[in-house]
Formats: structure tokens, C-alpha cells, sequence
């Protein structure tokens, strides 16, 4: 078992010390408790830190935590670089109203569906995202974690579908009206 004693003097009539007053107390549990909490933060952080997935956290739209991934998808060679950063220097000025009213939202009590946004590196070029929120408890005070998964291969296929079949359906309306205008029957 752990304990904790805590001894307070007792003194006689002439200031001396005549003996101590000690309470015990058991603090197993609260010990075991403690381990566990930090073991079950290790294992967290351990998932956040390989996910391969960007993952941040802010308050206020002040980032606070970045993991591996989401400083590569900033631009950046090291998460500290970004810590204390502004989350909408990240996310483009079209998307930024979009993202203060999920905020808002969230922090109300209000469960915000995944949403695409258009985020910018450092460098400025775009990014395609498909982001989830929650709301969180960082160091005491409530912040939002934000999970992004890049979709700009995605997205960048899905324009090339897009043009392809247009350009598939200009060929389509070109052939049938070549038939349609040779004079003999088809």
C-alpha cells in the first residue's frame, strides 16, 4: 500500500518538542489512479504523434499543439515552429466566417459534421481538407482538437473525371451532329 503521514509537533509547557501527532492516510487508489491516467496519455499521444493524419489543437484559433503530420501538411520541418500561430493564417480567407460559426457552434454544444476546407501552407499554396472537431480540455481550458485528412489528390482527380467528361460529352455532341448532318441514311 502507498500512504502519506503528515506529522505535526506537539509541544510541552517549556516550547520543546514532546512528540509528533501523525495522520496516515492510504493513497493507493489515488496513486493507481495516477498511473493510469498517465499511461492512458502516453498511449494518446502516441497515436496522435504516428497518425498519419494532421492533428492539431487551438484555443481561440491559437494553435497550441501540432503533431508530426500536421506540421508537414503546414509546410513546416517542426511542429514547435508553428505553436502560438494564428490557425487562420492556415485557413483561406473564403473558408474563414465558415470556420468562426463551426467554432462558435461547437463550443454551444452543437456536434459539427465533417467539413471540407481550403487550408494554405506556409508557402501559401493550397490544400484540400476534409476536417472533424471536438471539443477539449487543454492544460484547464477549453480548446477544440481538429483532425484533417488531405484530399487535394482527391480532389485534383476528381477535377480531371470532371474535365474528361466534358470533354467526353463535346465529342459525344460532335459525332451525333457529323451523323446527323451526312445526308444518307445510318
Amino acid at each position: 500500500r502507498q500512504v502519506e503521514a503528515r506529522l505535526v509537533p506537539q509541544f510541552d509547557e517549556a516550547g520543546e518538542v514532546a512528540g509528533y501527532f501523525s495522520m496516515v492516510f492510504d493513497i493507493s487508489d489515488r496513486i493507481e489512479a495516477e498511473d493510469e491516467l498517465r499511461r492512458s496519455e502516453e498511449r494518446y499521444r502516441g497515436l496522435v504523434e504516428i497518425s498519419p493524419d494532421a492533428v492539431y489543437v487551438h484555443r481561440g484559433f491559437e494553435l497550441v499543439f501540432i503533431n508530426p503530420a500536421a506540421a508537414k501538411m503546414f509546410g513546416v520541418e517542426s511542429a514547435d515552429e508553428l505553436i502560438g500561430e494564428s490557425l487562420f493564417r492556415f485557413i483561406d480567407p473564403a473558408n474563414h466566417e465558415l470556420a468562426k460559426t463551426r467554432h462558435e457552434g461547437l463550443l454551444k454544444g452543437v456536434a459539427q459534421p465533417p467539413q471540407e476546407f481550403l487550408m494554405r501552407r506556409v508557402d501559401d499554396t493550397p490544400v484540400n481538407v476534409r476536417t472533424v472537431m471536438v471539443p477539449i480540455t487543454w492544460k484547464g481550458d477549453a480548446a477544440v482538437m481538429i483532425v484533417c485528412h488531405n484530399i487535394t489528390g482527391q480532389k485534383e482527380i476528381e477535377e480531371a473525371l470532371d474535365s474528361q467528361s466534358a470533354a467526353a460529352d463535346i465529342a459525344n455532341t460532335r459525332f451525333l451532329d457529323a451523323v446527323e448532318s451526312i445526308p444518307e441514311a445510318f
